[in-house]
């Protein structure tokens, strides 16, 4: 995997930022607050992988991106079942702030946010 990290083209990580910044928009205007914040929180990190050298920057990056893609999907399902939500919402709370710590120590001198 090392050397398929060091190939990647730091473009896709804008790519999945332009992609989840859709859904972003489409959850903060139906009004699921959490779900918009885990996607914004998701937007920012991949633009800042974006602007990053890091290979272990875009390695935890690209984990992340597959682990929100298998929780937004779980979110389909559950959408419609407030009961389902409301368990949901605690694991959307720490991921959050788990991407939010990896901003923090991957790209500390990265300011820009969005593309």
């Amino acid at each position: 995997m090392k050397p398929k990290i060091e190939q990647i083209d730091p473009s896709y990580f804008a790519k999945y930022g332009n992609a989840i910044d859709r859904i972003y928009g489409t959850a903060a205007t139906l009004g699921y607050t959490d779900i918009a914040s885990y996607c914004l929180a998701m937007k920012e990190v991949t633009y800042m992988a974006s602007q990053s050298n890091s290979a272990l920057g875009h390695k935890k990056t690209i984990k992340m991106m597959i682990e929100s893609i298998a929780l937004l999907e779980e979110l389909i399902t559950a959408i419609y079942d407030q009961s389902k939500m409301k368990l949901y919402k605690n694991k959307i709370i720490m991921e959050v702030k788990r991407v939010e710590r990896m901003n923090r120590q991957e790209f500390y001198s990265i300011t820009k946010k969005s593309c």
